[in-house]
């Protein structure tokens, strides 16, 4: 990030820390000085605005809000009036306060700038909670005010005065803090991008964690259930044990007893509880080499499907339709 100039350019970048969202009028990148300057060269009134976000936050958002934040208003300052703004906290804006005698905040001052100088006020708001229609009918009578009061102060100035050195510094000057304060804003919006990124993969992050704990509590709970629904194992001298062999894909065999009275679902839960990390949560099948037979009926007793005192299956896997 570039460093901040005095004046304008610092008051802009607090101001859009306090209110990102909020419009505002084209501020003079520049100190008192160079404000009284434009103005002069371009025989428009001065407007300075003062607030002091340090002590005075809220009333100073509320008076900006009110102020220089409104459609009506910025109409009128973009086309009509040269616009300073300084935060009274900063080493500037304590330095302007002194050159304009300002003891409170916050507080808007409409002056007449003259050969580099800003001897007449048009007008002073320094109410927080003045609303908009009448800081806009103080806008409008300074803008019919100051041709009167010019006149009266120096002579008329053709409206179409031929551009002198210093008013051509003053336009290039105005062009390179444009450019400027344009960069603050991309970078500004940059930072705003980034932030907003970060905060979304943050979420994503939170909510695909949020996933895991949730799949891995029912995992859980589903292997629970099934080590709880898995009937207990006979004694080998139970005349109705079956006596198992399964030869899982990798070729490793397990075997366990059931009972012939016991469900072929039975023998998919020994399975997929015993043989998890080989057979993960894919689908699989229990069958007979020979004759070839594939145990599906899930209700079907172990002594219904022939399985009676001592059997040899194969559990293979079963490829899924989307594979």
């Amino acid at each position: 990030m570039r460093s901040l100039q005095p004046g304008g350019d610092e008051f802009l970048y607090m101001v859009k820390q306090a209110l990102p969202k909020s419009p505002l009028p084209a501020f003079v990148m520049g100190t008192l000085e160079d404000a009284i300057h434009e103005a002069t060269v371009k025989q428009r009134p001065l407007l300075i605005y003062i607030h002091d976000m340090a002590s005075k936050k809220q009333a100073s958002e509320n008076f900006l809000k009110n102020t220089l934040a409104n459609k009506e208003a910025l109409k009128l300052l973009a086309s009509n009036y040269i616009v300073f703004g300084v935060d009274a906290s900063t080493d500037e804006g304590k330095r302007t306060m002194k050159m304009l005698s300002v003891t409170s905040v916050p507080i808007v001052i409409i002056k007449i700038a003259i050969n580099d100088m800003i001897p007449h006020v048009l007008n002073t708001i320094d109410n927080p909670e003045e609303v908009k229609e009448d800081f806009l009918k103080k806008l409008q009578d300074s803008l019919i005010n100051y041709p009167i009061i010019l006149d009266q102060v120096k002579p008329r100035v053709p409206s179409r005065y031929p551009r002198t050195e210093a008013e051509r510094r003053v336009e290039e000057d105005h062009a390179i803090r444009e450019m400027q304060r344009q960069e603050f804003d991309r970078a500004r919006e940059q930072d705003l991008n980034a932030k907003r990124q970060r905060e979304e993969e943050e979420i994503k992050r939170k909510q695909e964690e949020e996933k895991l704990i949730k799949e891995s509590t029912k995992k859980e709970e589903e292997k629970k259930y099934k080590k709880k629904s898995l009937p207990a194992e006979p004694d080998a001298s139970d005349p109705n044990a079956c006596e198992i062999a399964f030869r899982l894909p990798s070729g490793k065999r397990i075997t366990r007893r059931f009972l012939k009275t016991d469900t072929i679902q039975a023998l998919y839960t020994f399975i997929g509880l015993s043989a998890e990390s080989e057979l993960g949560d894919g689908n699989y099948e229990i069958s007979q080499a020979i004759p070839r037979k594939i145990y599906a009926n899930m209700q079907a007793s172990l002594e219904e499907e022939g399985l009676v005192h001592k059997a040899a299956l194969q559990v293979a896997h079963i490829e899924s339709d989307d594979q």
